[in-house]
């Protein structure tokens, strides 16, 4: 798949579950890809989540990388290191009592 090979820096597949702007993303696209992923973007499950998601409150399914709305110099973040440890969502910044999780994580 040679979309993935222009996907791999911001998460390979993972990107399909974000609310993502393809002007964002740190990489560099075949118009093709970018015109696909642009419509995808715009028409994706993951917009619709955060549309209800915030009308209902539940932000603990929002995902954090590539997601439009956090970005470092105008561009989306994507930590393979976080994510390969199981942190995706906001909600897996937050411990069952509703706390911020402040400890470092070992390896990260």
């Amino acid at each position: 798949m040679i979309l993935l090979h222009y996907l791999k820096p911001v998460g390979g597949k993972v990107i399909l579950c974000c609310d993502f702007d393809v002007k964002n993303l740190p990489v560099k696209l075949p118009i093709f890809y970018e015109e696909c992923l642009k419509y995808f973007a715009e028409w994706s499950a993951a917009r619709q989540d955060i549309a209800n998601n915030l009308t209902g409150g539940d932000f603990s399914k929002i995902v954090l990388w590539n997601n439009k709305a956090i970005c470092i110099n105008e561009k989306s973040v994507y930590n393979h290191r976080l994510a390969d440890k199981g942190i995706l969502k906001l909600g897996d910044l937050v411990s069952e009592d509703n706390e911020l999780i402040t400890r470092q994580a070992k390896g990260i």
